[in-house]
């Protein structure tokens, strides 16, 4: 029995092994054919998972606005200025940044040019980076 199922593995190995096809490429001269990106389950996965993080955090706006704000001013009292003005400024930022993040849940599923950019700049609340300036 055994004998006969590894004469039955040796000839399917050699049916599927056909040595004529077999060439030599030279992979320094061949070039890949250019790559169409079609759906991407993983790039879906972070787009919505960055609309809901946008979505979720849009209220930290007004105090990261008020910092913001603050932090331009060199005096006292353009600190407190800075902290009044961003009031607004936090408000609006906080609807750009949920209609952002809206748009980027809803539209997760659909591939489009600008799959992997986000529509707000930075792509989140928080940089990754917090050593950056600002």
């Amino acid at each position: 029995m055994t004998k006969a199922l590894f004469s039955v593995v040796v000839v399917v190995a050699c049916l599927f092994s056909n040595p004529v096809d077999a060439e030599e490429v030279d992979p320094a001269a061949t070039s890949d054919p250019p790559r169409r990106e079609g759906f991407n389950v993983f790039k879906m996965f972070r787009k919505s998972g960055r609309g809901l993080t946008n979505i979720a955090s849009s209220p930290l706006e007004i105090p990261n606005q008020m910092v913001r704000e603050s932090k331009r001013h060199k005096t006292f009292c353009g600190a407190v200025a800075g902290y009044v003005t961003g009031i607004p400024f936090g408000c609006g930022m906080m609807l750009y940044r949920c209609g952002a993040g809206l748009v980027d849940f809803v539209t997760a599923p659909v591939p489009m040019p600008t799959y992997e950019r986000s529509f707000i700049e930075p792509e989140y609340l928080f940089p990754q980076d917090p050593y950056t300036q600002e």
